[in-house]
């Protein structure tokens, strides 16, 4: 068992290629946590991925896509990692849950209900948890009390909440050493072929950059090779007869709402900041309630606060870390320091766990939720294909007009909660004052950036007719193809989807995989 680099082979590696009970298609977050679960259940496992340790041009270039907007280059081409570890190896290890709303039917959207609720996913959302190396804190007021921080206002329409972060995100670092001891793992391998037998595949076709191919026969393949490439990969090797493959692609709209002025930081950042707190990190966020969701017709959003430092200022947080990791506080001096501001950003480290920037501003910005709409799709470039000549993924991403209303309604609680709690005065971005009746949905549309977090295109859902994965996340038609990616979400929250792709990961190796 261990690292096989495919590239380095001339011929195929002498596997017991027949006893594997699991084969993995990618090395990333889920498909190590796959790994290692089904390895501890005592299952035979593969797992193959396509690139290698590192990110590299040549790698890179698979994921190349024909796009509907250039801004979605940063996304689907660099935005994810062909590496052992997948995009953990670049991600900043956010977790947050979705919540008990975001699973439901909406009447007033097209968010389908998912076929499972949150409280299926609670336990393992902790064990989702474990893997990443977060605490088990609640998210909100409870988790909130816990590390001894308090609200800085009250409001029917905006939660206050923790975001946590792992404290090593690159999850092949993190798990390495168990992987290697326990499954096999293939890197630099390409999967070109899926070879189908009735109503399941029976092998897969594995190719390496020099052009060696190998057919390897397959029990049970798993499918967990990121939002993107999962659907294509269905796509490509026809593995779905589902006519929604591909619909309802979303991501999570992003934007700058506004800015607040360096001289009321000091304040925000007490509540808002960054925080370590034994040996963890946390951030917070404010986002729409349930209970403004439901009584304003809106989709999910949420706010997060980052304190910038000015161009012609240091960074003094990470500076007086540095110094003191050099045991050289001479060395602040020199930057023009004042000591005053030293200790400042010493006692709210010490006191509060705050991140403390002195000479800070403030940006605001918004992260929402996506409807999935037919016009948002994802589909196969026949005229295009990669160096293994695999079609290219066609990307078409549109967002509907209740994102507009959604970031406006949390515009405006946002600003106005923090300008009479924090006597300040915040310059929003123009697109989203209220008071301009001049910017039209285009031009929102227009502004708003993706943020690397691909999910639909593979609906979860009971009904074969209008989802591609049942609710354990297997192909519809097929009895031993499971899709366990983001790709599977029915809608998609405001936040990481990570936390709840690995909750989905531990529900199926629970209720599915590991059973004899």
């Amino acid at each position: 068992m261990g690292l096989i680099d495919f590239n380095n082979c001339k011929k195929p590696p002498p596997l017991d290629w027949k006893g594997y009970d699991f084969t993995i298609i990618g090395c990333g977050a889920i498909g190590i946590y796959l790994a290692l679960q089904l390895a501890r259940a005592k299952k035979r496992i593969l797992v193959i991925e396509s690139g290698q340790l590192g990110e590299t041009q040549q790698r890179q270039e698979l994921n190349a896509s024909t796009l509907n907007r250039p801004d979605l280059d940063g996304s689907v081409h660099w935005g994810r990692k062909r590496a052992l570890g997948g995009t953990t190896i670049r991600w900043g290890g956010q977790a947050l849950p979705y919540r008990e709303i975001d699973f439901q039917t909406r009447g007033w959207t097209t968010c389908p209900a998912w076929p499972i609720s949150a409280k299926d996913l609670t336990n393992h959302y902790r064990e989702a948890e474990s893997y990443l190396g977060v605490q088990h804190t609640d998210y909100y007021d409870e988790g909130i009390a816990s590390l001894g921080l308090a609200r800085p206002f009250h409001s029917k329409a905006l939660d206050y909440h923790l975001a946590k972060w792992a404290s090593q995100p690159d999850m092949f670092k993190r798990h390495h050493k168990s992987l290697k001891s326990s499954v096999d793992v293939l890197f630099n391998t390409h999967c070109v072929d899926a070879i189908r037998h009735k109503h399941s595949v029976s092998e897969i076709e594995i190719r390496n950059y020099s052009g060696l191919s190998h057919r390897i026969p397959v029990k049970k393949l798993i499918l967990a090779n990121g939002g993107l490439e999962s659907v294509r990969f269905l796509l490509a090797h026809q593995l779905s007869n589902a006519s929604c493959l591909g619909h309802g692609f979303m991501e999570h709209p992003c934007m700058e709402l506004g800015i607040a002025p360096a001289s009321h930081s000091p304040k925000l950042q007490r509540y808002f900041s960054t925080r370590r707190i034994r040996g963890q990190k946390y951030s917070i966020r404010l986002s729409i309630s349930e209970h403004a969701q439901r009584k304003h017709e809106l989709l999910n959003a949420s706010c997060g606060l980052m304190f910038v430092n000015p161009d012609d200022k240091p960074d003094l947080y990470n500076e007086i870390r540095n110094a003191l990791s050099r045991r050289r506080i001479s060395d602040l001096i020199k930057l023009g320091c004042s000591p005053r501001k030293v200790i400042e950003a010493c006692r709210e480290f010490v006191n509060h766990g705050i991140v403390y920037k002195p000479d800070a501003y403030c940006r605001l910005t918004i992260m929402g939720e996506q409807e999935p709409i037919k016009e948002s799709h994802l589909g196969l470039d026949t005229h295009s294909r990669d160096a293994f000549g695999v079609p290219k993924l066609s990307v078409h991403w549109r967002i509907s007009e209740l994102t507009l209303k959604s970031f406006r309604f949390l515009t405006d609680r946002v600003k106005r909660h923090l300008e009479e709690t924090f006597q300040l005065q915040i310059k929003l971005q123009p697109l989203l004052e209220r008071a301009n009746l001049k910017t039209t949905f285009d031009d929102f549309e227009s502004a708003v950036t993706p943020v690397n977090h691909h999910m639909g295109g593979a609906k979860m859902g009971t009904d074969p007719a209008e989802s591609v994965v049942n609710d354990q996340l297997q192909v519809h038609g097929l009895t031993n193809v499971y899709v366990c990616s983001s790709a599977v979400f029915p809608s998609s929250s405001h936040s990481n989807p990570t936390l709840t792709a690995l909750a989905l990961a531990s529900r199926l190796t629970e209720h599915t995989l590991a059973q004899p």
